[in-house]
């Protein structure tokens, strides 16, 4: 969910593990809009934040 618009999901998690130190990360298919914005949250608008992280992988724009 994104806090500017808690009523609709912004995207899905598509995979999710915990590290060693008790840390999850997660790959997540997310509206282009909202991806590298503050105010993404797990479950609800007032879930758990999601920190964005960086992919290990390029990502082409295609225009």
């Amino acid at each position: 969910m994104h806090s500017a618009d808690p009523g609709q999901p912004c995207g899905v998690v598509v995979n999710a593990a915990q590290d060693e130190t008790g840390q999850w990360a997660a790959l997540a298919a997310l509206k282009i809009a909202l991806a590298g914005q503050a105010g993404l949250h797990l479950g609800a608008a007032d879930g758990p934040e999601i920190v964005p992280g960086t992919l290990p992988y390029v990502v082409i724009d295609p225009e």
